[in-house]
């Protein structure tokens, strides 16, 4: 069966439409508030019915604001119906709202934006004459995810939707990368693509519908909006949405998830505080709210005894990595694989290749299959620079891979690496090493 985003949104509602699906909380005094799988489904079709009746079909759209209810209602009524849903999330608190106006103008000029959904609750998009110059200087409707949307669904029909899927290998979703080396780029993806890693998550962590997520992973990264969302479907797992980043070790307890992914920056501090306790096995246990099946980590390098302590303490960790060229879908460790060297094993429907190793095995990593994107949006140049003429992918990525598909990093070939948190940080040199471990290859 050929999964697409109309399908597993139109089955989730088929198979667990009374179900509760989405859970939110809006301050630290309250609980949090489900919506169903049917709640869910009906405000995707009815905002999509809006949206191609008001002429939309085929365009791109964007999606700007924190985690919310009603931005996964935006981006896939725009990218399982109407077009492509192209989407931005909240900017660091360092930029300034008037910064944070002039990125997103000239992102929604970069990738031909049709319509801005947009939070009132980001500083940006508060009232301010910054603000209004740009609405009424790009000449296109902004729609506002708190005012606008619930009235759109509503009125929305079902007649226009169409009904055939669209074509796999379109551009459906397009997401930016963090431009530490240079402009953003709008790296473009199709369903194939965004699909591409669900047999390979399913082999190594099967979940079902009594599985509970919590997701505090942007929404506007491709793990966050593919992995923790939209597979979330397919699995009927219920998702709760993490309030703030200062709440997590609170809502971790009320919530009591048995799927959580993080960076490593989250756990090291996390281990931080269950060390600090004296006990530190059962402590991390409880911070998780001791009912986790998986603990995904993934985003940067970290300590392969900082990993002992988490399998120590009785966490089943898999690691997992991937980039937003390639939807997020590359290396994932199996469960209770207990690895702590590696970033994973190659998922077994891509074909990666170590391109000119050295001695010791390590080169740069090359990858081809369905996971990898379509191109940078309007930047053939830059497609090309990457994506070679048989079709593999250059991650920039030096790493090795041993006779089991297992994934071990060395650092970049060039350009800054990442840090624990997973952004990208300016390197001491042209190859900055991740290797926790001098340890001699196996």
């Amino acid at each position: 069966m050929t999964l697409t985003l109309r399908s597993v949104l139109e089955n989730a509602d088929k198979q667990w439409g009374n179900r509760p699906y989405v859970f939110t909380r809006s301050n630290p005094g309250s609980g949090f508030v489900g919506k169903t799988f049917g709640e869910f489904a009906s405000d995707v079709r009815g905002l999509a019915g809006t949206l191609i009746d008001r002429g939309f079909t085929g365009k791109n759209l964007m999606v700007c604001g924190e985690n919310s209810y009603e931005w996964m209602v935006a981006d896939l009524a725009v990218s399982a119906y109407v077009g492509a849903s192209t989407v931005m999330g909240k900017d660091p608190g360092t930029l300034e709202p008037a910064l944070a106006l002039a990125r997103l103008r000239s992102h929604m000029e970069k990738t031909d934006i049709a319509a801005v959904f947009y939070s009132e609750k980001l500083p940006q998009f508060q009232p301010s004459t910054a603000f209004q110059k740009l609405q009424e200087g790009t000449a296109i409707p902004f729609f506002s995810l708190q005012n606008d949307l619930y009235s759109m669904a509503v009125s929305g029909g079902e007649s226009g939707i169409p009904r055939a899927d669209a074509d796999q290998d379109i551009l459906c979703k397009i997401f930016f990368t963090s431009g530490t080396t240079g402009s953003p780029k709008a790296v473009m993806l199709s369903q194939k693509n965004i699909f591409a890693g669900v047999s390979g998550l399913s082999a190594r962590a099967p979940m079902n519908e009594t599985d509970v997520g919590y997701l505090f992973a942007p929404l506007s990264h491709t793990y966050g909006g593919i992995y923790n969302f939209i597979y979330s479907l397919i699995f009927g797992s219920k998702l709760y949405l993490c309030s703030d980043t200062n709440r997590m070790a609170e809502e971790l307890q009320l919530v009591q998830p048995t799927v959580f992914c993080a960076v490593p920056l989250v756990l090291e501090r996390f281990l931080a505080a269950a060390q600090v306790s004296g006990a530190p096995a059962a402590t991390l246990k409880h911070i998780f709210g001791g009912k986790l099946r998986y603990l995904f980590c993934a985003g940067g390098p970290w300590s392969s005894v900082d990993r002992n302590c988490y399998l120590n303490a009785g966490l089943n960790l898999l690691e997992a990595y991937a980039l937003t060229e390639t939807a997020s879908s590359l290396a994932i460790s199996y469960s209770g694989a207990g690895d702590t060297e590696s970033v994973g094993t190659v998922l077994e429907n891509l074909e990666v290749r170590v391109d000119n190793p050295d001695g010791r095995g390590y080169g740069e990593i090359l990858v081809r299959g369905d996971s990898v994107f379509l191109g940078y949006y309007r930047d053939d140049e830059a497609t090309k620079a990457v994506v070679d003429q048989e079709g593999f992918f250059h991650t920039n990525d030096l790493g090795r891979m041993d006779e089991t598909g297992r994934l071990y990093l060395a650092g970049r070939k060039k350009g800054p690496a990442k840090s624990t948190a997973g952004e990208f940080v300016s390197p001491t040199r042209e190859e900055t090493v991740w290797k926790t471990s001098e340890k001699e290859p196996t």
